[in-house]
């Protein structure tokens, strides 16, 4: 019996390196011809209709000459059981099982492809499933209860949990896990949107139009802890038109778990404000000691922008949090949100702020389309970390001079191909220069933009100290070149960029890779 056992899960398990399976087993079939094995009976719950299923599984299929053929190995597949999502053979086939079932299906045509071909399954041909159910989840809320809420604008409540939790505050933050699904002209329930489909909460600020109008005021009747399933009229969804592949004038549903409600603004009330130039506001929050933030140090921050409506309630234009990346910039560095930039100069590492921009300041660079009626602009800001930026310590006695006037020191010359005219490169660079009482004023940096400069040497795109330089270098190379005037902005300077006539620019390239 023993010996028997291990070669049954040997045959099972086998599978996943066999490409021929043994599959000549007495099947249990179903009415519908449906054949079934089991080879290990799990212990969990057993599958219900409109479950979600995850499952791990190999497909084949059986050859005229009897041979069978590999259609997937080691294959993973969650689908909503009943919604035919699936073939009918999987579909009748995991009705059957339990949760850690292990068993291996006969599928007949009829329950299969029937006469179409299919990917390289010949019509007609009987598959053969080998599955495991690893877990059963619900993916819909069960409606036990007849009792539903109307709403005078066509919005319907279902209850599904109650709760004793807090309250939703209108333009708060609210964090929750849903289902979006409508119903198909032959009664199966289709997801449009759901954040289980990545395990991550969906998170939105109330009456901010982030979501849609049925959908924000269903939310807004909510606790804490509740769950519920809104059923939201074309009216109050989108409508006449097409959203994806949900249809004009389609009656949404969605089922809601309201998780958290957080008023998601740096609370401003009884705290100090600074008046700054250009008319700019400052509220400080969380002060620390420290030294406060120079215009070489790099910042890596979050940030909340948002604006007042017409009702006077702040509305977030753009999140960082959303997104879950912060900002690296310096206060100098000239391309971020107007105004921004030059209130890290009053603030510490580890610091929060609100900063409020007039509407003339906060446009100067780029329309804002958020900002009506001369409306100023808010920032939230949460300083993360700070450094220093890192320039290269290298000694001047290193210096190599050309003829051209260029003068270059390297920190590491690198290994393999030599950079030649024509060579595509990718480098991380800060380029700088020293006004007449030695104090350095950085120009640009790839720490700033975050991005590192691709550029093709020789192609006469950049200022030609540079394109100079690079010539001879290898990958990973570190390298400072000192460009003269004559190789860099001329005689004259670059005065819109606070370059003084006549001054050298340096050129730190902290790292290089050859693209081609």
């Amino acid at each position: 019996m023993k010996a028997i056992i291990i070669f049954i899960n040997l045959v099972f398990f086998g599978f996943l390196t066999q490409a021929q399976p043994k599959i000549k087993y007495r099947y249990k079939k179903t009415d519908s011809g449906l054949g079934y094995k089991y080879f290990k009976k799990g212990k969990g719950k057993k599958v219900s209709k409109l479950d979600r299923l995850y499952v791990n599984y190999n497909l084949f299929y059986k050859t005229d000459t009897g041979s069978v053929k590999t259609v997937m190995m080691n294959g993973t597949k969650d689908f909503i059981i009943g919604q035919e999502e699936v073939l009918k053979g999987w579909d009748e086939g995991f009705m059957l099982l339990k949760e850690g079932d292990s068993v291996l299906f006969k599928i007949p045509p009829h329950l299969a492809y029937e006469d179409k071909k299919v990917g390289k399954i010949p019509p007609q041909s009987t598959l053969y499933l080998q599955a495991k159910l690893q877990k059963i989840d619900e993916a819909f809320f069960p409606h036990v209860t007849n009792d539903t809420l109307k709403f005078d604008t066509g919005l319907k409540k279902i209850l599904v949990k109650s709760s004793e939790g807090e309250k939703v505050v209108p333009f708060s933050e609210v964090r929750m896990r849903f289902t979006g699904y409508v119903y198909s002209t032959k009664g199966y329930r289709q997801i449009f949107e759901s954040s289980k489909t990545n395990s991550a909460e969906a998170v939105f600020q109330l009456g901010a139009g982030r979501m849609i109008k049925g959908l924000d005021e269903g939310i807004a009747t909510m606790k804490i802890g509740e769950k519920a399933t809104f059923i939201v009229p074309p009216k109050l969804g989108f409508g006449n038109k097409q959203a994806g592949k949900i249809l004009p004038n389609t009656t949404l549903y969605y089922d809601v778990e309201l998780v958290s409600c957080n008023w998601p603004f740096l609370k401003s009330e009884n705290q100090a404000t600074q008046l700054l130039k250009d008319s700019m506001l400052l509220s400080i929050f969380d002060k620390k000691n420290g030294d406060l933030i120079s215009e070489e140090d790099v910042v890596t921050f979050h940030y909340k922008a948002y604006y007042k409506n017409e009702d006077g309630n702040p509305i977030i234009s753009d999140n960082s949090f959303e997104r879950n990346k912060p900002l690296t910039q310096r206060p100098g560095y000239g391309r971020g949100f107007p105004g921004v930039e030059e209130v890290f100069t009053y603030l510490k590492n580890g610091e929060k702020a609100t900063v409020i921009v007039p509407f003339k300041l906060a446009n100067s660079r780029k329309k804002n389309p958020f900002l009506k009626n001369n409306n100023a602009a808010y920032y939230d800001i949460y300083i993360e970390n700070v450094f220093k930026y890192p320039f290269m310590k290298l000694s001047a006695r290193d210096t190599v001079s050309l003829s051209s006037g260029l003068k270059y020191l390297y920190d590491d010359v690198g290994s393999g191909k030599e950079v030649v005219k024509g060579t595509k490169v990718k480098i991380a660079y800060c380029v700088y220069f020293y006004d007449s009482k030695g104090m350095r004023h950085i120009l640009d940096g790839s720490r700033d933009s975050g991005k590192p400069l691709e550029m093709i040497v020789g192609d006469g795109q950049n200022i030609v100290g540079v394109e100079e330089g690079l010539l001879g270098m290898k990958t990973g190379s570190k390298k400072r070149l000192i460009i003269p005037p004559a190789l860099g902005y001329g005689e004259s300077g670059l005065p819109e960029k606070g370059v003084p006539a006549k001054t050298n620019l340096i050129f730190d390239i902290e790292f290089m890779e050859i693209l081609n």
